[in-house]
């Protein structure tokens, strides 16, 4: 008695490979620009730059950002800032990664004339989907702030941070990233960093960027106020 033949599949029967994910770019980066000027009876100019690039040689990752927001009006500057960034971390898995980071601010008109911080902990993704993503950030760290009134302030801090985006339409997506920072020395010294963005695509270089970005400080330097904003409406090129 002959053996049966095994049955041959069709090519319909066969399950199709689940597609791989997509390789993020070894470098990416984005630059943006914003500028407002009036004249006549008021003479105002308000310029705003920033960049934010990454370097991905996997499982490592670099990230650095800077900022820069000037507004002079009647050629007196009434508002600047200087912020900067680095960050290096480095995946344990899928979801766990663990990160250092530097951060620098200048804004002489929040009575801070340079503060440093640096800090290390971990992150971990909560949603990791190509509509909606979700990180949070827990860390230690240490920060050092030279004031143009009082004295200067150096502690031990802790870190709580957390980044959100969701992709509301094929060409628009809504952000926001919080940070709260307490200090082990000082009692009132806690600051709340918040940024929140809405994005559009004109075309797969260009974009227009709506944000609003909060500072607050529980114990700001004496005579200088507790919260500063800074809106913006911004040209930004991917590369």
């Amino acid at each position: 008695m002959l053996a049966e033949d095994p049955p041959v599949l069709s090519p319909q029967a066969i399950p199709a490979p689940a597609p791989a994910p997509p390789v993020p770019p070894l470098f990416s980066g984005t630059a943006e620009f914003a500028f407002v000027a009036t004249t006549g009876n008021s003479s105002t100019e308000a310029v705003g730059l920033s960049s934010d690039l990454a370097y991905r040689p996997h499982p490592w990752l670099l990230n650095a950002k800077g900022s820069f927001v000037q507004n002079r009006a009647n050629n007196v500057v009434s508002a600047k800032s200087w912020t900067a960034l680095v960050r290096l971390s480095r995946d344990y898995s899928p979801r766990l990664s663990g990160f250092t980071q530097y951060d620098y601010l200048r804004n002489l008109f929040a009575g801070i004339e340079q503060r440093h911080t640096t800090l290390g902990g971990i992150s971990y993704k909560v949603i990791d989907a190509s509509s909606q993503y979700l990180r949070l950030d827990g860390a230690l760290g240490y920060a050092n702030e030279q004031r143009l009134v009082g004295s200067a302030l150096s502690t031990g801090t802790v870190v709580g941070g957390a980044a959100y985006k969701l992709k509301i339409s094929p060409t628009s997506e809504i952000s926001d990233e919080v940070r709260l920072v307490d200090s082990f020395t000082h009692v009132r010294d806690w600051r709340l960093d918040q940024t929140t963005a809405l994005s559009a695509k004109i075309n797969s270089i260009m974009s227009l960027k709506a944000s609003y970005v909060v500072r607050y400080v529980q114990a700001p330097t004496p005579g200088f106020q507790s919260t500063d904003t800074i809106s913006s409406i911004t040209l930004a090129a991917k590369f």
